[in-house]
């Protein structure tokens, strides 16, 4: 549900904005809905060419290092694996979506895509997610694409927490370039660091006093990330992404998926689900869509909501 100020601004958005027409809808449509017109975009990405990519790990996640990993997230809601996935994966990657962006598109129509799925397969990911969730563990429907441009200023989202419950759920978002503190990394207060005298859910503050606020600031902790690391955390954890500091800098890119035990019950609006299978073609579509209208800012929502209604009620 929007707030008042997000309905407020959506209007304005609405006034400043040309309308999509519906031809330029129909257009974006069957563009979308081919194949043929995503392999020609990207050549050297795939696009239902093989059911899973064998990715090559540069140092693959021993159990030692698993289990520190896991004992980390336990302590402090959230967990930095570097250097699991080679650069020679995300290269391409990162290319890709910025042709996607500059052709037009927004920035999560990366994932139609093999490789923006298979990455979140990396056999030394898969072995730490199921040693957190279980074996069977599934991937929800929402999926992220992040641009932070230094040129504007820009930032990633504000501090937020992905729920508010305690859920058997984890968030994995892998940088396609390097995040640093110039460009915008991650942020994150550990769960251990914040006060005790505020509520258990970071939703539920509605004060905060001015000691309070001394020791989140003092615990915030930047996460910068080079290409090949993946970062996550569970739902309750703090986080948000930086703003970019320099204008030279290079434009921070990332991707985000949630995963979830097998046990855990699929929220209102977060169907289909997926196993370690690779969803086909109209599946990635409307997750695609889906993901469009709840994730992206209001300017790209209003623009491109005739097109993610028209995907979201293809059926074929």
């Amino acid at each position: 549900m929007l707030s008042d100020a997000q309905l407020n601004a959506v209007e304005t958005l609405r006034a400043q904005q040309p309308v999509i027409s519906e031809n330029e809808i129909d257009s974006l449509f069957q563009k979308a809905v081919d194949c043929e017109y995503w392999r020609a975009l990207c050549p050297e990405m795939g696009v239902m060419i093989r059911s899973d990519l064998d990715y090559p790990e540069p140092t693959p996640l021993s159990s030692e290092q698993v289990a520190w990993t896991c004992g980390h997230l336990d302590r402090h809601g959230y967990f930095h694996i570097p250097g699991i996935i080679s650069p020679a994966v995300v290269t391409p990657m990162y290319k890709s979506a910025e042709t996607v962006r500059n052709s037009g598109w927004p920035s999560v129509f990366s994932f139609v895509y093999d490789e923006f799925w298979t990455i979140m397969r990396t056999p030394s990911l898969v072995n730490f997610l199921s040693r957190k969730l279980g074996t069977g563990y599934l991937q929800t429907a929402p999926i992220c694409a992040y641009r932070v441009d230094p040129h504007a200023r820009a930032s990633g989202k504000p501090p937020h927490v992905d729920s508010e419950k305690n859920e058997e759920r984890l968030s994995v978002w892998i940088p396609l370039s390097d995040a640093t503190i110039s460009n915008g990394c991650m942020y994150v207060i550990p769960q251990d660091r914040v006060p005790p005298s505020l509520p258990a859910s970071y939703l539920d503050w509605t004060t905060v006093s001015r000691d309070e606020l001394g020791i989140l600031l003092h615990n915030a902790i930047p996460v910068p990330a080079n290409v090949g690391s993946v970062l996550g955390w569970n739902n309750r954890l703090i986080h948000w992404g930086g703003r970019a500091l320099e204008p030279s800098a290079f434009p921070r890119l990332s991707i985000a998926a949630e995963f979830m035990s097998g046990r855990a019950t699929p929220r209102s609006g977060e169907t289909p689900v997926f196993d370690l299978a690779l969803p086909d073609f109209a599946t990635r579509l409307r997750v695609i869509a889906q993901s469009m209208l709840r994730y992206e800012n209001l300017s790209v929502i209003e623009k491109y909501r005739g097109l993610a209604t028209k995907l979201i009620d293809c059926k074929s």
